[in-house]
Order: structure tokens, then sequence, then C-alpha cells
């Protein structure tokens, strides 16, 4: 039986969701306005609570998303209902439960304008072991994220410029113990980020267009948690410019600038990190395609050292059709924290990922696959080891 909670978040996105079918009244009969994209994994991990606690643990993940599309004239119209779950057979307090209901609104102003608008709620139920022996310590967090867009597109011959802004509002509640006798905290702080951004196209030939990036971010956080969770308000910006390249067999997307963040208690401490995002795909032919991507930049919605973090994060991959519907792949992973003010709080992960999987028809895959994983920081070291089985269809 779901949470309370879960029931009457799933209740208002459904709600939600029949409303617009009503509101619209035109729907194109001959087009299916719904979609449902399904994943579900069941495997062994030699780590559940991915820390140095360490602890193995069979698991189930599965996540179901269920999105809808209509419209009305220049009105375009969808909504959507995402539920995702881990559940673990023994270390129960490790299980997580998230619901998530959107709806998204655009509009056509003439030619080559456009409005869009959009609202989600997302609500978490996070559990973490602090034991993996009996008796189980754990704890079970709850919280709420509320995401808006609005965004104007101007669109003309060769160009292309989206001018947004995104917020995110997250509240976490208190968190509640189990196995020991402690009253509800909240042990997370309340915040509050705004981005705004500017995006430009210019295509200078049918395969290749100049990209151009520049994005402001605001994060604010209530007085009293500034103090009790030790998290500073922080400004920041982007500044990139950057390169789309398409051929036959290889594409190209890269990106490169400046990331720059301040605390707003001390703009003067202002610290700039190069700003990279850049990904390749080479099918080398029918059999052999490769794949890789670098990425660096800052965050400061969750930053290692309570102001604003560095975020590098390198992968590269191979694919191999074995034959028309089996494929081998693997995958080999890199990605480091640190912090900008507080440069001794790092993290490093290193990963390897092997999967063989069989597409039965176009919208549906199965397969296996293995995953090993190292991480360290400052003051934990462990290693995490998950093999299972997938399958995912869209309809």
């Amino acid at each position: 039986m779901l949470p309370v909670d879960v029931r009457e978040a799933i209740m208002r996105g459904i709600i939600g969701l029949l409303f617009a079918l009503v509101s619209t009244g035109a729907l194109a009969a001959e087009q299916n306005p719904f979609g449902i994209d399904s994943f579900v994994e069941s495997g062994w991990t030699s780590n559940a609570s991915d820390s140095a606690l360490g602890g193995a643990d069979f698991f189930v993940h599965q996540k179901h998303a269920l999105e809808w599309r209509g419209g009305v004239g220049p009105l375009a119209l969808r909504g959507g209902l995402t539920l995702e779950q881990t559940r673990y057979a023994r270390l129960t307090t490790e299980d997580d439960l998230e619901a998530t209901a959107g709806l998204e609104a655009g509009l056509a102003l003439g030619a080559g304008v456009g409005l869009r608008f959009g609202y989600a709620l997302t609500r978490a139920w996070l559990g973490e072991a602090l034991t993996v022996e009996a008796p189980l310590l754990g704890l079970r967090g709850d919280k709420r994220e509320h995401e808006v867009l609005a965004e104007l597109v101007l669109s003309g011959e060769n160009r292309l410029l989206t001018i947004g802004v995104d917020g995110l509002w997250r509240q976490p509640a208190d968190t509640t113990f189990s196995g020991i006798a402690l009253p509800p905290l909240r042990l997370e702080p309340e915040i509050r980020h705004l981005t705004l951004r500017a995006d430009g196209e210019w295509a200078l030939a049918p395969e290749l267009a100049l990209l151009a990036r520049a994005h402001g971010f605001v994060v604010a956080v209530p007085p009293a948690d500034r103090f009790i969770y030790g998290r500073e308000p922080a400004d920041g910006a982007r500044l990139a410019a950057g390169l789309r390249a398409r051929q036959a067999a290889l594409s190209l997307d890269g990106w490169m600038g400046l990331d720059v963040a301040w605390p707003v208690s001390a703009p003067e401490l202002r610290r700039a990190i190069p700003y990279l995002d850049a990904s390749a795909r080479w099918q080398l032919n029918d059999v052999l395609g490769l794949s890789a991507a670098l990425r660096s930049g800052m965050d400061l919605l969750d930053p290692i050292d309570g102001v604003a973090s560095g975020k590098t994060e390198l992968e590269g991959g191979v694919r191999l059709a074995v034959a028309e519907p089996l494929a081998l792949a693997g995958t080999l992973g890199f990605s480091r924290e640190t912090g900008l003010y507080a440069p001794e709080l790092r993290r490093d992960r290193r990963f390897m990922r092997a999967a063989l999987t069989y597409v039965p028809a176009p919208n549906a895959e199965i397969g296996i696959y293995a995953e090993r994983a190292q991480v360290e920081a400052p003051l934990e070291r462990y290693e995490t080891l998950v093999m299972g089985v997938s399958g995912g269809v869209k309809l």
C-alpha cells in the first residue's frame, strides 16, 4: 500500500491530465495522445548503501512514465506522471520512492515566435541505512521540489534564439529515525535556485551550426538555514560558445567557455573555472560504434563545500552489434567533484560497465549488465559491484 501522500500526488497528477484532456476538447483521432515509457531492473549489489558501510543485498528498481500530448489551435499541451521506486530485500531502510506530476503548455504567437510554460511537482521519500547489520538503524527523508519554466523562442532563417527562466524550489521535510530514539529533524536546508538563460544557434551549413550560451544563476537560502546547515547563498554566470557538426558516421557537439561563482555575502571572493561540454559519436561501420563525452563546470545546487563545486566528468564507450537484435556495450567513466572554496573536499568516482542487450522489437529492450565502481573521498573509500537484468518498453 502506497503512503497517503503518494496516493494524493498520483491522484493530483491523474486529475490534472484528465482536466487537460477535457479542456482541449479536440484531439486528432488518428493519433494516440498517450505514451508510456516503462523500465524495470533487478539484481544484486555489493554495496546497497553506496557508502563505506557496505552491505550486500538484492534489489528491484523500476521507473514508469505516462505522457499525454494534445492541443487545439496554436496551443499545445503536454502532461506527465512519473513513478520511480527502488526496494531492497534486506536493507529496507534504503528503499526510495519518488512521484512527479507535470504540465507544460506551448503557444505559437506567429511566424517564428513561440512561448512555453511549465510546472512540475516532485515528492520524494528517500531512505538511508546507518547500519547494515541487525538491528538496522536508518533515516527516512521526505522532500518536495517545485519546478517552473518560462521560455520565449525566436526562430528565423538559419537561426534560433531561446530566452528562458527556470526555477527550482526544494522543500525538505523532517527526517524520521528508525531503530533509535530520536525526534524527527530536518537535515537539509531549503533551497531556491533560479536560472536566467539565453541560447543561440546559427546554421552555417546544413550539417554545421555555431552555438552561443549566456546563463545566470541565483541561489537563495533562508537566513536560519545558512547557520544551521552551513549553506551559503551564491550567484554565478556562464558564458560559452560552441559548434555542432553532423556527418554520415560522425556527430560532434561541443561547448567551451567560463563559469564564475561568488558568495552573496562576499562577492569579492569570486572563483572562475573552465566550462566544457563536449560529446562525440562515431559509427565506424554497421558493427562498431564509439562514443565519448567530457563535461566540466560548476554546481551551485548541491555543492560539496556549501557554496559551489567544480565538477568534471569523462566517459568513453564502445558498442558492438553482434547480430541484428543483439549488441554488446562497454563504458569507462571518471568523475571528480571539488569544493571551489574548500579544495580539500574532493570526491572521485571511477566506474566500468558492460552490458549485453537484446532488442526483440523496435520499442522494447532486455539485457544483462555488470558495473563496478570505486569511490574515494577524504573520509571514505569503498567499492561497489552491481549485476542485474533489465528490460524496458516504449509505447
